[in-house]
């Protein structure tokens, strides 16, 4: 009901603190899982939230005025082609949202968790 007002970050390419991330996915439990790439890091929104110690606290918290969780600015750069598809897993929503190109990521990035194979490129 009312107005969507979330978005869901399914993924993220790691570029700094990788056996911080490392160490938070695995929990403590680094004598049974010894393998986690970096590729296979952040791959998939529960894998990105454990690696970023994103737990139910943050639950409503504004990521354009908060302290403790934003995503920070960046240049544009021309050397990446965004594209968008329809979103996976939200059938339940009924045929039209669906189908709408609501999921957005770098085309061709290794640490996209799933690709599309029908995208409109942006």
């Amino acid at each position: 009901r009312g107005d969507g007002a979330a978005v869901l970050i399914r993924a993220l390419q790691p570029m700094h603190g990788i056996n911080h991330m490392t160490k938070l996915r695995l929990g403590g439990k680094q004598k049974y899982k010894t393998n986690i790439t970096v590729k296979k890091l952040c791959n998939g929104p529960a894998k990105l939230c454990q690696a970023l110690a994103i737990n139910k606290t943050f639950n409503c918290v504004d990521l354009c005025k908060s302290e403790q969780l934003w995503i920070q600015p960046k240049q544009p750069d021309s050397q990446l082609h965004l594209v968008s598809a329809k979103r996976i897993g939200v059938e339940y929503a009924g045929h039209y949202w669906a189908s709408q190109p609501l999921r957005f990521y770098v085309n061709d990035n290794p640490y996209v968790s799933v690709t599309a194979k029908n995208t409109v490129k942006s």
